[in-house]
């Protein structure tokens, strides 16, 4: 399998990640997505967070398309939170925070528990998977420091200067961007490019951005708050320790929804399994009619 020409750029959620690169890349690094403060104290407590939950009658309202069919049974959610700064405000004016420092301040015991709690915020997760616990923490320290959490499913703009330095860093000039699916695929002279620039090319949508010369790949997927960096040892070691990129390296066997244990999955997923039938042998004893009863 040939990832840059199948259309494979990323492993996807049940598949291990480290192995399915093996052709190109021996190393993987999982980056987080940055929380943020602004440097001009600017907060809101509306727009914390950029994904919020909204009713189907706002989303009727907001969308022709959901006019038009019944409503759903999962959870809907906007990003059109006007109260979450714009890219231009990150970019002037955001300072990171680290998810070490969410930690700590939450009382995380892990990693995993941040990722869990964002992930339990915008609905990513079945029922069973869902730690309101954690994603009532995680949102009660962020707005009581002014924190604003990082988008899922996109690179940041933090994220993206850094992208920038780390190309330049291993002197590539020419660098290709891929929207997800392998769509509107470009190429983009970086050598003389303002960063502002670079930022500003980088769409909500583009999942993969690679090099010319195929060394450097960063891939991001949808509902993920990380990215993955993607090379050999030598390189990702200096851009992680040069550029300070939060996170840790891939083992084998490492997979997207790393914060769940393979245990832990199927655990729940029988458990799930379980309620489910019960639903169901009690919907059939509410179908039976009186005298089955007696």
């Amino acid at each position: 399998m040939d990832i840059f020409t199948d259309n494979k750029l990323h492993p996807g959620h049940d598949t291990a990640i480290k192995p399915h690169y093996k052709e190109y890349f021996d190393t993987v690094f999982i980056a987080f997505s940055p929380f943020f403060k602004l440097n001009n104290g600017g907060f809101s407590k509306e727009g914390y967070q950029r994904s919020q939950q909204i009713s189907f009658d706002e989303a009727q309202t907001a969308n022709e398309l959901f006019q038009k069919m019944p409503k759903p049974a999962a959870d809907i959610y906007s990003y059109n939170n006007e109260s979450y700064p714009d890219d231009d405000a990150i970019y002037e004016k955001a300072e990171q925070v680290s998810w070490n420092a969410v930690k700590e301040g939450c009382g995380f015991q892990s990693f995993d528990e941040i990722n869990r709690a964002l992930k339990t915020s915008i609905g990513a997760y079945r029922r069973i998977f869902k730690r309101a616990d954690l994603a009532q923490t995680l949102s009660d320290f962020a707005t009581a420091n002014q924190i604003y959490y990082p988008t899922e499913g996109h690179f940041e703009v933090l994220s993206k200067k850094q992208m920038l330095k780390a190309f330049r860093m291993l002197a590539k000039e020419n660098v290709v961007i891929e929207e997800q699916f392998g769509l509107n695929k470009r190429e983009l002279n970086i050598a003389s490019i303002e960063e502002k620039e670079f930022v500003d090319t980088i769409n909500f949508h583009d999942y993969f951005i690679y090099d010319a010369s195929k060394e450097l790949l960063f891939a991001v997927d949808w509902d993920d708050f990380f990215f993955l960096i993607c090379s050999n040892r030598q390189i990702v070691d200096k851009l992680v320790g040069t550029l300070n990129f939060e996170g840790f390296y891939c083992d084998d066997t490492t997979e997207s929804a790393w914060d769940l244990t393979r245990e832990e999955i199927e655990a729940g997923l029988q458990i799930e399994k379980q309620r489910e039938n019960i639903k169901q042998t009690n919907q059939l004893v509410d179908k039976k009619p009186w005298w089955k009863f007696w």
